[in-house]
């Protein structure tokens, strides 16, 4: 068994010397892992917070598995030890030829991306499928994922097929497309207008279904790929987007897809997730990062497009909560969408003013 703990450590110089040693894995074993080269074969990486019953039950799917995964990585941002000690309870009932390596992380190493980024750097194998402890795995699931890696060298990520997904666009996207937001509603298709068309729209007419994104809870990369690109971790704590952002990036050197066999539910635990209030800061800003950064050949028609499809989506968004009766839900999400309005505002101000990059404005912003 291999597990660590992290003590608070800079990502960019990760100081493996600041790492104490928990059940057999030395500072030495620890340094070795995170240098050795890839090998062929799956790592599994799972990031939590807060979410022990989640992780095991996680667990659990993992070992049903047809293909075992050759390592599984646990990044856990909790403050307290009720995750570690669930975890280390279960690691002996499977997974006996696998490499398990546990880490629990403080202050700068905390936040989704930060987390998946330490996972690849302790990733061994040449395959990384990262999972959201919320998801449940159909037994086929990994060996479904792993396929396509093998028999076509252009895949570079794919995603699995979500079970038990609503496949009817709603009446908000089908607004959406009448009012000329989207210009379709092609499935996994990221618009000029900044919003990303829901990938449960997607039908299993064929076994890869290509995407240009893939979704942060089920989702497998090359891992020299993923390593060499790295999570935007400006994107910090819960995080919103992140996925479109990075698979935006990795999309130009491969394809993506969605295996309809790679088979999944995702629960959506409520636990760790964002008050409203932050969770409309984040839409904005978030959104509005991925348009300036990652758009191809952008110009002043996709950022009024932009403007006028965000401001559909978050009047939508804020008047559902109404509808539903959750008013202090709704004023909580508008005030925090204004607020994110106001942040936008400022990186324009900044933008027009300076030279300085979109990077350094938003580490401003989040301080």
């Amino acid at each position: 068994m291999r597990v660590a703990t992290m003590m608070n450590v800079s990502l960019k110089s990760l100081a493996f010397s600041d790492c104490v040693t928990l059940k057999g894995l030395s500072r030495e074993s620890l340094q070795t892992l995170a240098e050795q080269p890839l090998t062929p074969g799956l790592t599994v990486a799972v990031c939590t917070y807060k979410r022990a019953e989640s992780v095991v039950r996680f667990l659990n799917s993992l070992w049903t598995q047809t293909r075992q995964p050759d390592e599984v990585i646990i990044v856990d941002a909790s403050p307290d030890a009720e995750t570690e000690e669930a975890i280390l309870q279960r690691w002996h009932d499977g997974f006996e030829d696998t490499r398990k390596v546990y880490c629990r992380v403080a202050g700068n190493l905390r936040g989704l991306t930060r987390q998946r980024n330490l996972a690849l750097t302790l990733c061994s194998r040449e395959i990384v499928a990262f999972f959201d402890d919320d998801i449940l795995l159909d037994p086929d699931c990994l060996q479904s994922m792993e396929a396509p890696f093998l028999s076509n060298p252009s895949a570079v990520g794919i995603g699995c097929y979500l079970r038990g997904e609503d496949r009817n666009p709603g009446y908000r996207w089908q607004l959406l497309r009448l009012l000329r937001a989207v210009p379709d509603l092609m499935p996994g298709r990221y618009t000029r207008s900044g919003l990303s068309i829901p990938l449960r729209l997607l039908q299993p007419t064929e076994d890869l279904l290509p995407v240009e994104r893939l979704q942060g809870c089920s989702m497998a990369w090359r891992s020299a790929l993923a390593r060499r690109l790295g999570f935007n971790e400006q994107f910090g704590g819960y995080c919103q987007a992140e996925d479109l952002e990075f698979s935006c990036r990795a999309g130009e050197h491969g394809k993506l897809f969605i295996s309809s066999k790679a088979t999944a539910r995702h629960l959506h635990e409520p636990g760790g997730r964002p008050d409203q209030h932050r969770r409309g800061r984040m839409e904005v800003l978030n959104r509005y990062m991925i348009h300036r950064a990652v758009l191809p050949n952008r110009n002043w028609r996709d950022v009024l497009w932009f403007a006028y499809a965000q401001s559909l989506v978050n009047l939508l968004h804020a008047s559902s909560f109404l509808i539903r009766g959750r008013v202090r839900d709704g004023l909580s999400y508008t005030t925090g969408l204004l607020e994110g309005i106001a942040d936008v505002a400022n990186l324009w101000m900044r933008s027009r003013q300076s030279s300085r990059s979109l990077t350094s404005d938003v580490e401003i912003l989040r301080r």
